[in-house]
Order: C-alpha cells, then structure tokens, then sequence
C-alpha cells in the first residue's frame, strides 16, 4: 500500500506550528523548557549516533522486514512526525490558552523521559538495520541518512514519540475541557486523528527502512513502563494490543507481522513479570536476538498460500 501525505488538519496545521514559535519567544519559561528538551535530544540521540562505527551493533533484519519493500511515498509521512508533536502543543495553546501552558509543560517533560530513558537502552547495546533503501532512494531518503546515522533503533523513539503524543493530548484534553474525552466528546476527532496519525507513521519506519518491525512492540513496551512518571501516561495494555492490532491492515504481511508483533511485545512483559527490569528485559532480549526471534516466528501462524 504506497504512502499517503499526512491530510490537512488543525493541529498540524500552518497555524498550530506558528503559534508554538511564537510562544517561545512572548512565554520565555516555556520557550527556556523547550530549547532544554532539543539538547537532550541532540545530546542523547544524535550525538551520540556518529560513535556508532566503534560499538558493538545488533542488526535486527529479519524475514518480515524484507516483506516490506523500500517505499518512498512514505517519507513524507515518516518525517510529519515532527510538525505532529509541535503542532500538537501549538494546536493546545490556540485552543485552550495559556491555560494549557502546564499541560505543555508537561508534555516536554514526558519528552524528555522518553529520550532519556531510551538512552539507558541505547547506551548498553546499539541496533540497526543491515538492509539500506534501494539502488535510487529519494533525495529525502539521501538527505535523511546523511544526518540519522541509523542506530539506536530498538526500541523505536519514532514509535515512542507519537504513541505518547496521543495519549497525552487526551488526557490534557481531558483536564483543560472538563470533560471526558472518549468516543462523541467535544475532541473526539482531534483525538481520532492523532491516533490515526500514530499509526501510519508507525507503518512509515518500515517502509522507509529506518527500523525492523521488532523496534515496534519495544517502544509500546518501553511506553508502559515508564506510564506514571517524567510526564508519560498511565500504561494500557489494552490500548497498545489495539494499537498493534491497526497496523498493516490490507497488506498481504499484516496478519504475521500484528502476529509476530504481538508475541514480542508479551515475552518483554513476561520479562518483567519474572522480576527482570524494563530496561534489562530489552537489553537481554537484544544480547539473544537471533535465538529469541527464532522462537517467536516459529510459533507464528503459517502464512496461507
């Protein structure tokens, strides 16, 4: 299925992306906790990227990803990540007003954690992907590569990054409007798209080969367990399982990739369920990686001929 440009909306919206300028500038508490969050970023992702050559690295290809060919209409919606998660915070301010100031607070916040608790992954074992986009990738692909050197993939910070962003626009929706904001509130369809949206730039990273389909069910795990604090909400199984569940519908690898995603992101949690740390259970899990996907695509549903 070729990608689809991300649809106009509010929230990403040339408006949404203006107003969160402009608020760091006339907000300087708040535009001073955001040009913290972009040095945590730059100093525990990117950074630390151009080292990759000296570390010992896990490459996560497998069968399913090779299932998955190099897609380059969907860069566009790989790189939309960006404007969602700003224009999210935009989109917040013109609604709600300064109002919303705490809850943007605390969505860097949630930020932050997500690129500092990746980082105890990253720094223990690095990960990426043999396979490279074809003989002639777009410029963008080119350009990409250029600056994301393609490591620390597992757990997915893309995939990390958008799933919190739709859950903590709903619960800050929740609080600012008094209200429940479920299916037929006042901001159902704004919660709608970006949950939409979570899913088809997860779909992206495959098919622009920026990561494996295991990096998927790591970031869901990695999420759930830092629910609770550094900003991040509350953990839900339920909700992850129906998140896997909406990728890949329609294409012919859906079902043994939701399968094969769904198995991994239960041994992570049996992991921890035996006593093994969040942290610790991704690490170990990528230390055996060969042998632990062995035993999971054994155990998959063969594919029907």
């Amino acid at each position: 299925m070729p990608g689809l440009p991300p649809p106009p909306h509010p929230i990403t919206s040339a408006a949404s992306i203006w107003r969160l300028h402009w608020l760091l500038f006339r907000r300087p508490r708040f535009g001073f906790r955001y040009l913290r969050l972009l040095s945590v970023i730059l100093r525990t992702y990117f950074l630390p990227q151009w080292g990759a050559a000296k570390r010992r690295r896990v490459m996560l290809d497998l069968e399913l990803d090779h299932a998955i060919p190099y897609d380059q209409t969907w860069m566009d919606c790989y790189l939309g990540f960006v404007r969602l998660w700003q224009g999210s915070l935009g989109w917040m301010h013109r609604r709600f007003g300064d109002d919303a100031l705490p809850e943007m607070m605390a969505f860097l916040d949630g930020m932050e954690t997500l690129f500092l608790e990746a980082r105890k992954v990253f720094a223990r074992l690095d990960s990426t992907l043999g396979s490279r986009p074809g003989p002639l990738p777009a410029f963008e692909s080119i350009a990409l590569h250029a600056v994301d050197r393609n490591s620390f993939c597992f757990p997915s910070l893309h995939v990390m990054i958008v799933r919190f962003n739709s859950l903590r626009l709903a619960e800050a929706v929740r609080r600012l409007a008094g209200m429940e904001a479920g299916p037929g509130g006042e901001h159902a369809a704004e919660l709608t798209f970006l949950e939409r949206r979570a899913e088809r730039i997860t779909e992206s990273i495959l098919h622009v080969k920026q990561h494996s389909i295991s990096d998927i069910p790591a970031a869901l795990f990695l999420l759930y367990h830092l629910g609770g604090t550094g900003g991040i909400p509350m953990g839900d199984k339920a909700g992850d399982a129906r998140f896997l569940d909406a990728l890949f519908a329609g294409d012919v690898h859906g079902q043994r990739s939701r399968a094969y995603m769904a198995a991994l992101y239960a041994r992570l949690h049996a992991a921890t369920a035996a006593g093994t740390g969040a942290h610790d259970a991704l690490v170990g899990f990528l230390e055996g990686y060969e042998a632990e996907i062995g035993k999971l695509l054994a155990g998959l549903p063969a594919v029907a001929p």
